[in-house]
């Protein structure tokens, strides 16, 4: 399929989706309940004058430090506190949701435990649990947890919730779809309740369902940069580009170094053929990431497509430095230089992504074109025959075979190779206007030829790590005596 965006006689590739990468937030927040019981007021840390001495004062330093961010310091005061009183659930339930918060969740698995063998009608104590075995990588065993909490407490709200998302991790979607959806009911105002429903949804292709969740957490959360970039993602998948551009503006305006929004808004862009506008968008990725060798990659696609090829050369260039195994972005350096006229550098860089990927039919394909800038008929016609055999339908290489058979002498050769490229792309002009001057060649008449050249491929950048939001701790007891 041809873009209009293309270069001059430069076949684009069918469009991928569009890649994505992970969310980042600025501060990993772990949301929990907390009883209506009164706070007391703070206790010096046990770095001040007076050094707590019971497990309640321990306790307490532990809440203090915690509240100004200081998790360490705070997760030693609730051992020490534990180590003073070793049968208090209360205490390894405060050590838990600390630890949780560090990210240190295989510890804090063994905190709740400790927590559920010594309150086992708890329902706080399961959903805790489950919520860290989740986070640990164990949603089979963080399902259980959690089922056990809801039994235990049938309206639990943060246990719906949990459960939903270890449901979600076992792409058991169906039932992530019900279980999130009752915990939106159960609590309306949770709002990472529906983003993971937007993405149940999402990967349902539920997509008009998932942009709504999105949206409905935006109401709630309107300055969340990271859920403005997933209703991008999804409004992209549904076709709506123009909507998918808004959603990561306004990502960008809230985080202006989000470098993932800055990345999928440069590919809702290009989609749009709005090209000068996606290539300012690569160009502030690769500024705030540039050693990713894939927004190299995408900027020197664009680049090519507004044929400013010494910069495409110079941002391919870049990519093959930081990855040097990419057969595509050496397929399109090479595809580069040759529309440069640079035909030696083309075929040294079109070989290059044939020895990272042998079957690779457009690096051929390529390759065989700078072989004819370089006068090589013979061995350019082989190339053209053997991106041929890897991909007998390749209507532009039938196109360029056909001339470099015409060139080398073999008209009929040529008509055959037009009329093979007409088959597979009817609507293919230059096919048309080479098989009419062949045509009138036969018959006399002088002949100009209208080639099709290089194909540049696109490259998918991996996703990135998402930042995944914490689970619901249920710290209902955060406020109590530790007994």
């Amino acid at each position: 399929m041809r873009s209009a965006m293309q270069p001059t006689g430069v076949e684009a590739v069918p469009a991928a989706p569009l890649p994505e990468v992970g969310l980042n937030q600025d501060v990993a927040e772990v949301r929990r309940e907390v009883s209506a019981a009164p706070a007391k007021p703070p206790v010096p840390s046990p770095q001040a004058s007076s050094v707590p001495q019971s497990p309640e004062d321990w306790c307490a330093a532990g809440d203090a430090l915690r509240a100004d961010g200081k998790l360490d310091e705070a997760i030693d005061a609730y051992r020490e506190a534990a180590r003073l009183r070793p049968e208090s659930a209360s205490i390894r339930q405060h050590l838990g949701i600390a630890l949780s918060l560090r990210r240190r969740f295989a510890d804090a698995v063994e905190a709740f435990s400790a927590v559920v063998q010594l309150r086992p009608d708890d329902p706080d104590a399961h959903n805790n649990l489950g919520a860290a075995l989740r986070a640990g990588g164990k949603p089979a065993e963080a399902v259980e947890a959690c089922w056990r909490a809801i039994e235990l407490r049938h309206d639990f709200g943060a246990a719906h919730y949990n459960l939903g998302r270890a449901l979600l991790a076992q792409k058991r979607i169906d039932e992530a779809i019900a279980t999130l959806t009752r915990a939106i009911q159960l609590q309306p105002q949770q709002a990472e309740a529906h983003r993971y429903l937007g993405d149940a949804l999402r990967d349902a292709e539920r997509l008009s369902d998932a942009v709504a969740s999105y949206r409905a957490a935006l109401v709630l959360r309107p300055a969340d940069a990271g859920m403005h970039c997933r209703l991008g993602h999804v409004l992209n998948d549904s076709g709506r580009h123009e909507e998918a551009v808004e959603a990561y503006r306004r990502a960008v305006e809230l985080k202006p170094r989000f470098a993932e929004v800055h990345y999928n808004l440069a590919g809702a862009l290009l989609v749009l053929g709005r090209v000068d506008e996606a290539i300012e968008a690569y160009q502030m990725t690769a500024q705030l990431k540039p050693n990713l060798a894939s927004v190299h990659h995408h900027l020197g696609d664009a680049l090519a497509m507004k044929r400013r090829l010494g910069e495409a050369i110079g941002a391919y260039s870049e990519a093959v430095r930081l990855k040097g195994d990419s057969a595509r972005t050496f397929n399109n350096l090479g595809a580069a230089l040759r529309d440069a006229g640079r035909f030696d550098e083309a075929a040294a860089a079109c070989r290059r992504a044939i020895e990272l990927d042998s079957n690779y039919a457009s690096a051929h394909y390529n390759l065989a074109n700078a072989l004819r800038g370089l006068g090589q008929l013979p061995e350019a016609i082989a190339a053209y025959e053997f991106a041929l055999g890897l991909d007998p339908s390749f209507a532009q290489a039938h196109n360029n075979h056909g001339s470099a058979l015409w060139a080398s002498g073999d008209l009929d050769g040529a008509i055959a190779a037009y009329r093979r490229a007409l088959e597979f792309n009817p609507q293919m002009v230059e096919a048309h206007r080479n098989l009419e001057a062949a045509m009138r060649a036969k018959s006399g008449a002088v002949p100009t030829l209208d080639d099709e050249w290089e194909v540049y491929e696109p490259d998918l950048i991996p996703d990135g790590p998402d930042a995944d939001a914490q689970p619901e701790m249920s710290d209902a007891n955060a406020n109590a005596d530790p007994t």
